[in-house]
């Protein structure tokens, strides 16, 4: 019964019926199915009436100008009634007829975050290049979304495709960034991240120091991960950035 939607009426062949824990099941198949329009307790679309349609009059784009069979057994039936069926847009005022709900239902701060986790999939996927495109747009809606979380994560995810793609300078400025934010009491905060924003974003400065070459920053960088790491008691991390610093 996962196909069938509410209002709809299915007729099922019982194959098994049995009890279990005082509740009643039933195994079957489902034979037919409809709609009780009535039980869905929809409000009818207003029609309104526009005079007499011809389809004959119809252009039905046929080269040689005869139509297809189809289209012919509609002209046979002759004019009938035209109507003009009521269209319904959620959210739309009649009294603002410049007002567009389906631009307003595009919330920035969702799509800021379905653009940032797509960022962070492709990535852990393997397509750091195809993640680029996800994590600048979710660095531009971050710009009108007032949340520290989804900036520090933005700017996590697209610094870490770009340090995948090469474009270590770049990942550099972002990283920076995310350290200029968490500072002070906010680096230790998750921000429902697994890991500490602050300590990740030193790992990733250290492997672009390391292929910079800037080999005393990226020492430095490393060791700092490590210490804030030891200080929020996150084994974990403290052996990633150490992995990360032996690359040095």
């Amino acid at each position: 019964m996962w196909d069938v939607v509410p209002g709809e009426i299915a007729t099922v062949r019982p194959r098994r019926r049995w009890r279990n824990a005082r509740t009643q099941y039933l195994s079957g198949d489902i034979v037919s199915r409809r709609l009780d329009v009535i039980a869905l307790g929809l409000t009818p679309l207003h029609l309104e009436p526009t005079g007499t349609w011809d389809p004959a009059e119809e252009y039905w784009d046929e080269e040689d100008g005869e139509p297809e069979k189809w289209a012919r057994d509609i002209i046979a039936r002759g004019p009938r009634p035209e109507f003009k069926m009521e269209q319904v847009l959620p959210g739309a005022d009649p009294d603002d007829p410049d007002r567009d709900p389906i631009i307003e239902s595009n919330d920035p701060r969702r799509l800021c975050q379905l653009s940032l986790h797509m960022c962070q999939a492709l990535v852990l996927a393997g397509n750091p290049t195809e993640a680029l495109a996800f994590g600048r747009r979710a660095l531009a809606l971050v710009e009108s979304v007032e949340d520290v979380a989804l900036k520090v994560a933005a700017n996590l995810y697209l610094s870490l495709a770009l340090l995948w793609t090469g474009a270590l300078r770049e990942a550099e400025d972002l990283l920076l960034k995310v350290l200029k934010t968490l500072d002070g009491e906010l680096s230790r905060q998750r921000f429902a991240h697994t890991g500490f924003p602050a300590v990740t974003a030193r790992s990733y400065l250290t492997l672009v120091y390391a292929d910079l070459g800037r080999f005393d920053q990226g020492i430095a960088c490393g060791e700092e991960g490590i210490r804030l790491a030891e200080a929020v008691d996150h084994p974990y991390f403290v052996l990633a950035v150490t992995v990360y610093l032996a690359q040095l």
